[in-house]
């Protein structure tokens, strides 16, 4: 495992390497599902502790949910734009691909956690918080991608296929995140529900930048 992360870290062309060796790829994939975990459980955990325990312990089931939900839905997307361009692979390479770059990503939100639970017990606003849980999501994001832009190498299309692919993965994502809410609890609720209904905040956005009373 550490040796997975090591090679995650510090050389995204070693990871693509494992990914698709038929050899290595399953142990890869493996490794990969375990860091996704346990980064987005670190990470929703710091979040979701601005109102205490209990919703620490929802956000850090919730935010695992997300990445996984987003890397299997944008995936596939991803897979067809490669091959668009001339890089095809097989599933199982496809997929440790995909789980590889969502480990990276992960592996920058576990390290940002600390720095988010610290903000928490600094007495940061809401708002605050929720800004810096989407920069760090958005930097977790941007790493993930660099495995990926490895992977295409230099095939003719790769900059056009990396954009459609940010486009869509960002859209499913804030979709997803946005379908488990809330991670951080808003303070208008007296107790924070499990999932939000029923109420209309102008989409992500407008929840995001929305000036509380």
């Amino acid at each position: 495992m550490m040796g997975f992360v090591s090679v995650v870290l510090r050389s995204p062309a070693g990871a693509v390497a494992l990914c698709l060796d038929p050899r290595a790829r399953v142990q890869a994939a493996r490794a990969s599902l375990l860091l996704i975990v346990a980064g987005g459980v670190s990470f929703g955990a710091a979040a979701g502790s601005f109102r205490g325990a209990g919703q620490a312990l929802l956000a850090a089931l919730k935010l695992p949910s997300v990445t996984l939900l987003t890397l299997a839905i944008a995936g596939p997307a991803f897979v067809a734009l490669a091959s668009a361009i001339g890089q095809r692979w097989e599933y199982r390479s496809s997929l440790a691909l995909m789980l590889a770059a969502g480990a990276r990503s992960s592996l920058v939100l576990l390290a940002l956690s600390p720095a988010l639970g610290l903000a928490v017990d600094c007495g940061v606003s809401c708002e605050t918080l929720r800004l810096l849980a989407l920069a760090g999501y958005a930097l977790a994001g941007l790493s993930g991608l660099t495995l990926l832009a490895v992977a295409l190498g230099d095939a003719p299309g790769r900059v056009a296929a990396l954009l459609a692919f940010v486009s869509v993965f960002a859209a499913v994502g804030v979709q997803s995140a946005w379908l488990f809410r809330p991670f951080l609890g808003d303070p208008r609720d007296a107790t924070v529900p499990v999932f939000a209904h029923g109420r209309v905040e102008g989409g992500i956005f407008g929840a995001l930048f929305e000036r509380r009373p």
